[in-house]
């Protein structure tokens, strides 16, 4: 990954997810708050009632996959495992808040259960490889 792409993920206030759906092939975005450290971008997905996660987590984890837009640059971004989940969870809140804001956060963040979701992110070009 450039300087370039990384202070591009710094400066970016969100990213759009774009997943494939795991039954119809067809793309889904979705913007979401996000936080970027050494090459991974950290997001939180809301589990839902059932606990499966919204739409867009749950074609992530069927794909394997998701395109990430920042400032007009695209990335690939993989799913890996992150720690033990309640540990990865407040670690994310913690990177959110310093991005965002404490009240903030917490207005979106603290009702209901969420899912820690850690990317791998490839860069353009190797995106631009990618075969869709």
């Amino acid at each position: 990954m450039t300087v370039e792409d990384e202070h591009t993920l710094v400066r970016a206030t969100s990213v759009t997810l774009c997943t494939r759906g795991r039954r119809t092939g067809r793309p889904h975005r979705v913007v979401v708050w996000f936080a970027y450290r050494d090459g991974m971008a950290y997001v939180l997905a809301h589990a839902g009632e059932h606990g499966r996660g919204t739409d867009w987590y749950q074609n992530l984890m069927a794909t394997g996959e998701a395109e990430i837009e920042a400032g007009g640059v695209r990335f690939l971004g993989y799913p890996v495992a992150c720690s033990e989940p309640g540990q990865a969870v407040a670690a994310i809140v913690k990177m959110l808040e310093k991005k965002y804001g404490t009240g903030a956060v917490h207005s979106w963040y603290t009702p209901g259960a969420r899912i820690p979701v850690c990317l791998k992110l490839d860069t353009a070009e190797k995106y631009a490889q990618h075969p869709s």
